[in-house]
């Protein structure tokens, strides 16, 4: 049996992410990137996983020049690391694909969204028409 992820795929999402909005044919290799940087993310926590067994065992059986060659090696490859280095360029890849909602001009600066005061006020209509009825209805006829 398969082990389950602990965290979402990185790139089953930016399989989702293209389907929802399918890039244009000229943005192949910005998806080939963001494709390769997801995967990357994706297969670090099994790669780290599968070294530290291997490390434990190098250690129990005593061989400890190996153990420090692979340790150094175990180092470099922490999904911390990994996200550090490669998130951001994931990140810029799903930019210029416009799969952020920043890219998409869905996210103003200084936070928010578009828009942001017509749902308000769409809001407050509501809450208004609201209260009146409370109040139509509590008042005596």
């Amino acid at each position: 049996m398969a082990a389950r992820r602990r965290t979402p795929s990185v790139l089953n999402a930016l399989h989702t992410a293209l389907r929802a909005r399918t890039p244009a044919d000229a943005d192949a290799a910005a998806v080939a990137l963001a494709k390769r940087y997801a995967l990357e993310l994706d297969d670090s926590a099994p790669i780290s996983k599968a070294l530290v067994k291997i490390l434990r065992r190098l250690e129990q059986e005593g061989r400890h020049d190996e153990y420090d060659e692979l340790l150094d090696l175990a180092v470099r490859i922490e999904e911390v690391h990994v996200a550090a280095v490669v998130g951001p360029k994931l990140l810029a890849a799903l930019e210029s694909l416009q799969l952020t909602p920043k890219a998409r001009g869905g996210v103003l600066q200084g936070g928010g969204t578009p828009n942001a005061d017509a749902g308000t006020a769409a809001l407050d209509e509501l809450r208004n028409r609201r209260a009146n009825r409370a109040t139509a209805v509590d008042s005596p006829s």
